[in-house]
Order: structure tokens, then sequence, then C-alpha cells
């Protein structure tokens, strides 16, 4: 059993003082019902960037779970990130093996570039349409 934040909030959108409650009171509340360490995490909206993984990993969580659409590189996972694929229990089997082949791993450079330019936009601000 892992952990997925007490409120299930975009992480990245935390202050440092929120983003540490978050993860380290979910931790505690999940070891304290089970007696026994919880050491997952997995990401809320699959969103994460090095403020939320250090703050991660300073709580404790040895394995951190995104959305990311393929297995991370080996440098990620050294770090304990792990890719996840999002699947629903009555996909069709050829999604199934399409997914798990990679096919849609050319959907990460879009998702890194949406999280690049969303980091972008200070907090706070609105967007309109």
């Amino acid at each position: 059993i892992g952990s997925h934040t007490m409120t299930h909030p975009d992480l990245t959108t935390l202050s440092q003082d929120r983003l540490e409650v978050e993860l380290n009171e979910s931790k505690r509340q999940l070891e304290s019902l089970l007696g026994r360490s919880v050491e997952d995490l997995a990401l809320p909206h699959g969103a994460f960037n090095e403020t939320v993984l250090r703050t991660a990993r300073q709580a404790g969580y040895k394995r951190i779970y995104t959305l990311q659409p393929r297995p991370q590189s080996a440098d990620r996972l050294s770090e304990g990130v792990i890719g996840r694929f999002s699947m629903s229990p009555d996909v069709w089997p050829v999604e199934f093996v399409l997914t798990c082949a990679g096919a849609y791993s050319w959907l990460l450079p879009w998702r890194r570039g949406i999280t690049k330019l969303r980091d972008r936009i200070p907090r706070g601000t609105k967007t309109t349409r």
C-alpha cells in the first residue's frame, strides 16, 4: 500500500509548507493504520517537478510513480521515479498491448512541453480561453 497524499492536489502548485503536509501527513497516517513503513507514492495527476521529488524523498518515499506514458530513463529509475500507464479495466485487448508496447510514448514530449508552459505561468494568475 502506498500514499496518494491527503487531498489529491496537483503537488506542483503547492507552497513548500503545504507540500510537506500533503506528503508527510498521508505517510504518517497510513503507517499508523498499517503498522508498517509506507515507501511508495503515486503522484496525484502524475504531476511533479524537482521540488516535489526532493520533498517526497525527504519524507521517506523510495518509489515515486508518475503518469508518464512510458518507463522512466535509467537515471530517473535510480532516483526512484517510475513511469506508469493509465489503464482502464475495460480497455480493449489491442489497446492494452499497444500501450504496453509504447505506442503512446509520443505523448511524453507533449506532456513535458505543457508542464514547462504551465510552470512559466505565475501562480495565482488566471488564464482565459
